[in-house]
């Protein structure tokens, strides 16, 4: 079976769940220390319709 080319593995589709999990709550308060409550609010509405980008690693 031969490997995905790079087109597949940048095109797949990531599905937010409806409400935080557990471990999503250290990720939220340490954006709350970076940033207004209601700016923090936004950017977490905006985070399902966001465009998902990658970056190679360092």
């Amino acid at each position: 079976m031969s490997k995905p080319d790079r087109a597949d593995r940048l095109t797949t589709a990531v599905s937010w769940p409806a409400d935080p999990e557990d471990h999503d709550y250290p990720a939220a308060a340490y954006l709350s220390l970076l940033a207004p409550a209601a700016q923090v609010d936004a950017l977490v509405a905006a985070f399902p319709t966001a465009q998902t980008t990658t970056q190679k690693p360092s």
